[in-house]
This record gives C-alpha cells, sequence and structure tokens, in this order.
C-alpha cells in the first residue's frame, strides 16, 4: 500500500527503509504482491516491500505529527487499514509495519498510535520506527500469537539489530554524536564572534572616512564601497549562521535517537522538553535566530549607510 498521500516523499521513505534492512542482511523488493483475503475468496495486494526469500512483508508510512503537534487521525486510519491487509496474508510471511519517527514531547507518533490501537494489531505483527536522519530504525513492538490463539505479552521495546544504537550498549556512537553536537554549537557562537569583529572593523572605518576633518573627492565613493562590503559580509554570514545552526539540529537528532531507552530520560530530550516549556520572551529568542538575526540586522544597517554614500555622491 503506497503513500499516496504524498508519492515523492512516500517513494523516498521506502527507498531509505529498504536500504536500512538490506544492511541487515534482508533485501527487500518493491510492489511485492501476495493474494490476501479473509476466507476462500483471494486478491493480489502489493505490499509497499516485500521478499519471498525469507518470506517478508513490509508497509512503509512516513507520517508525522501535524503542524499544531495533533494526531493525524485520519492517517493513523491508514495504518489501521495497513493492520487489515497484514491480517489477511499468509501465515507464512513475517510482516513489518515501518513508521516516520515522529516526536512530539517524551512521546513519538507510533507510541501514541499504540496507545489508541494496540488491540487491532494482529498477531506476528511488528512495528518499527524509522529515522531519516540517522538513517536507524528500531523494534518498537511486536504482536505474538501465544498456544491457543491467545495473545501473548507485548515484546519489550528493543533495538533492531545486535549492533544496538542505545548508549548503553554503544557508547562510542553516543559519545561521538555528542562531541559532534558540542563541536557545532562552539562552531557557530564562534561565528558569530568573528562576525561581530569584522563588522566593528568596518564600522570604524566607515565612521574613521566619515569624520575625516579633509574631505577628500573620493570620499563618497569610499564609504559607499565600505557600506556595500559591510551588506555583503552581513548577508553571508546570515547563511553560514542558518548553516552551522542546521548541523547542531541535525546532530542533536542523532544524539536523541541514541539516547535509545534512555527515552524521555536522556538529555538531549530532556533539553527539547525544556525548550518546548520556555515561554514569552524565552521561547522567542533562541540560538538560531540570534546567531542569523544579529548579521541580519546589521546588513540593514550597512544598507542605509550605502545609501546615504551614493545620496552624497549623486548630490556631487
Amino acid at each position: 500500500m503506497a503513500n499516496s498521500d504524498n508519492p515523492r516523499t512516500g517513494a523516498e521513505f521506502e527507498e531509505l527503509v529498504g536500504a536500512f534492512f538490506a544492511t541487515q542482511g534482508l533485501t527487500l523488493l518493491p510492489n511485492v504482491a501476495v493474494p490476501v483475503g479473509t476466507g476462500k475468496a483471494k486478491k493480489d495486494h502489493k505490499f509497499d516491500l516485500g521478499s519471498e526469500s525469507p518470506p517478508v512483508l513490509v508497509e512503509c508510512k512516513c507520517h508525522t505529527w501535524t503542524e499544531g503537534g495533533n494526531a493525524p487521525s485520519a492517517k493513523l486510519t491508514v495504518w489501521n487499514e495497513a493492520m487489515l491487509y497484514f491480517a489477511c496474508a499468509p501465515l507464512k510471511y513475517r510482516k513489518l509495519l515501518v513508521v516516520q519517527r515522529s516526536l512530539r514531547g517524551p512521546e513519538t507518533l507510533a507510541e501514541h498510535y499504540l496507545k489508541r490501537y494496540r488491540h487491532l494489531v494482529p498477531g506476528g505483527v511488528e512495528l518499527w520506527e524509522f529515522d531519516s536522519v540517522t538513517r536507524q530504525g528500531r523494534l518498537l513492538y511486536k504482536s505474538q500469537e501465544a498456544e491457543g490463539g491467545a495473545r501473548a505479552e507485548e515484546a519489550k521495546v528493543m533495538d533492531p539489530t545486535p549492533t544496538d544504537t542505545a548508549p548503553t550498549r554503544c557508547p562510542e556512537l553516543y559519545q561521538a554524536a555528542t562531541q559532534q553536537w558540542a563541536h557545532a554549537e562552539q562552531i557557530r557562537w564562534t561565528l558569530l564572534y568573528n562576525y561581530l569583529m569584522a563588522s566593528t572593523i568596518l564600522l570604524l572605518a566607515w565612521a574613521t572616512v566619515y569624520a575625516a576633518h579633509s574631505a577628500f573627492r573620493s570620499r563618497p565613493w569610499l564609504l559607499a564601497l565600505l557600506a556595500a562590503a559591510g551588506a555583503i559580509v552581513s548577508l553571508a554570514w546570515v547563511g553560514l549562521g542558518l548553516r552551522a545552526s542546521s548541523f547542531v539540529d541535525a546532530y542533536a537528532q542523532t544524539g536523541k535517537a541514541l539516547e535509545g531507552p534512555l527515552g524521555a530520560n536522556g538529555p538531549f530530550a530532556r533539553a527539547q522538553q525544556h525548550r518546548e516549556g520556555l515561554k514569552g520572551w524565552s521561547a522567542c529568542i533562541n540560538s538560531r535566530r540570534v546567531v542569523a538575526g544579529v548579521p541580519g540586522l546589521f546588513s540593514a544597517l550597512y544598507l542605509v549607510l550605502c545609501c546615504l554614500a551614493v545620496k552624497w555622491i549623486l548630490g556631487a
């Protein structure tokens, strides 16, 4: 069942999921058709990914929380539809529903789904979360059948592979992510410091030329040149600041994913919860806005100075 609500995003997500399982030794093909049905009548249905050897069926869903932070109820019914197809598929297949990891506070969308619809998950179906940023997946839940057809207890939350990414089991990866995050954060503020130094020199140069006692003929041109240079440098630093912030966010997401069983108690998760709980000016002013906003404000100042210099040139 394809992600028809957003084909491009859905197709890209399916490719990432397929590549992830390939690294685990499981080769999956797209659009695998198998006969499904509740009785004798059967009809072929195409699953997003699958394999005959070993027999595996995979459905991929890249849905996320809404922009307002609410659950996409209509899209969760699509997950239930996938569960129905799994229930009607031949028993020989291993069945996996792989969903995009989407976090709202301490809870992912998949965890929210299990709270509401755990009773609709057929026996033997596995619910996986896949993080498109870290390219890692984890087995969140597996519904098992006990003897006599009774539902067994939920499988414990676990990481997907023998090469577990939880920090308690793989501290090297978590430590590397933490160090890269701290390094990216340091670079972000170093960029702002370097910009302020360069901008201070340009402004002092502009003020010195403007206040010169001996008015030389090329002074307006020099003022315009200094102001234009300041505007160009400022706009360039806005881009550099946004780029540095993107690295900080990426490493933070990676670190959070690697926290594994720590869940909401991990430092990255705690930091995100703290940020989301801020109110007033503390919520409005963040590092990303400061690093990009300060050069942006200075660029406006330089444009004003450049316009004044051009006015003096034309007036001369």
